[in-house]
């Protein structure tokens, strides 16, 4: 799977040359993000419909909690499947910026497992002719990554069939994945986003919840590089954690930084997956 951002204006053709770009080499899945940290941009739903029709490629649009009551997140799961889609990540949402919060109230009618509890509601008494698949984040960036897999058992008791980890940097988280029975878990795939430069990475560290990044990766980064000599290093600690993950998931997250999908073909390329 390969996450793209939907625009802040109504131009789709960043996006959709993107996912056709993912298409071409090898990519099955292209999942959308809804708003990301808590600035307003196209709707996810909307846009994975818009992928999926004019690029024939499969679809997971994030739905988050954060901006929507029941009846508007009911509204959401009903239009999007009737265009189709079929699979949802379930996320309670990135909290609104501060320096917006004055004019921008966060909803949280619900939080990821209510969502999840709905849409399976839902699957039985709506889409029982097609049940739409139900994804869960999983963030094992915290301090007992225990206490989150308890928290998967609970998602997978709501109804999620499969999880996208946050981006994984630690090599703590790896070795803690491996340990994970992945025939109990379902489906996990294990979350890689490119960094790109110094302040890329120091800004994931200190600023992104649910992102921890090593010192020793980000001391790897010059803030003099350019931005091909970074953007070629940021690939290249990609593939390093991809091949340390890979014999313990099910398969790859890959998050595209700024939409630079060019980026995560080269990826693709050098792990032999496209």
């Amino acid at each position: 799977a390969v996450e793209l951002d939907p625009p802040f204006n109504a131009d789709p053709e960043t996006v959709l040359h993107n996912a056709r770009l993912c298409k071409q080499h090898g990519v099955d899945v292209i999942t959308i993000a809804d708003s990301p940290m808590g600035r307003a941009r196209v709707d996810s739903v909307m846009l994975a419909a818009k992928v999926k029709r004019e690029v024939g490629i499969e679809v997971i649009p994030h739905i988050c909690c954060r901006d929507k009551n029941i009846n508007a997140l009911k509204s959401t799961l009903l239009a999007g499947y009737m265009e189709n889609i079929r699979n949802v990540l379930a996320v309670t949402g990135d909290p609104i910026a501060a320096a917006e919060r004055n004019e921008v109230k966060g909803v949280f009618n619900l939080n990821s497992l209510r969502l999840m509890e709905l849409l399976s509601i839902m699957n039985k008494e709506v889409f029982a002719a097609e049940p739409v698949n139900i994804g869960g984040a999983l963030n094992l960036n915290v301090p007992q990554p225990a206490e989150e897999l308890l928290r998967l058992c609970k998602k997978k008791e709501m109804g999620a069939g499969f999880f996208l980890t946050q981006p994984i940097y630690d090599d703590g988280v790896i070795d803690f994945l491996s340990r994970i029975d992945r025939q109990a878990h379902r489906y996990i795939l294990g979350g890689v986003m490119p960094l790109v430069s110094y302040k890329n990475a120091q800004f994931l560290n200190n600023e992104v919840a649910g992102i921890r990044i090593p010192d020793r990766i980000v001391r790897r980064f010059d803030p003099r590089m350019s931005r091909e000599e970074a953007e070629n290093l940021g690939g290249e600690i990609a593939v390093e954690i991809a091949g340390r993950l890979r014999n313990h998931v099910h398969g790859f997250y890959f998050i595209t930084p700024f939409n630079r999908a060019g980026m995560i073909v080269k990826i693709l390329q050098r792990l032999n997956l496209a």
